[in-house]
């Protein structure tokens, strides 16, 4: 197993958080370019009554570059749904096994 960075350390508390109360993720796409090519994606999710903003601790995991313009995660690619490839990959990236099936539980 590897070793967890605090970003890391903070995303799996997080994550596992969210799996006991049944809690997901929930991406808000800001913007799209002309192109279509690439997106701005901020990321959040219920925590008893207020909605917390996650998208700077996933940027953190995942190495995807903060749009200081649209505050969200600016996103390359098309053809799928990029939300959750974020999830999926800040998923991957603190827990060793059961990465999908996690991702999918917690991805709305």
């Amino acid at each position: 197993m590897k070793k967890l960075n605090e970003s890391e350390k903070e995303l799996k508390k997080l994550v596992q958080s969210l799996l006991k109360r049944k809690a997901e993720i929930m991406p808000v796409v800001l913007h799209v370019s002309q192109s279509g090519m690439s997106r701005v994606i901020m990321f959040l999710y219920p925590k008893g009554n207020k909605i917390v903003d996650v998208t700077s601790l996933l940027g953190k995991v995942t190495g995807y570059k903060y749009h200081n313009r649209y505050d969200g995660l600016s996103i390359g690619g098309c053809g799928m749904d990029m939300g959750f490839h974020v999830v999926y990959n800040a998923v991957s990236a603190v827990f060793d096994k059961n990465s999908i099936k996690i991702a999918n539980s917690i991805y709305n």
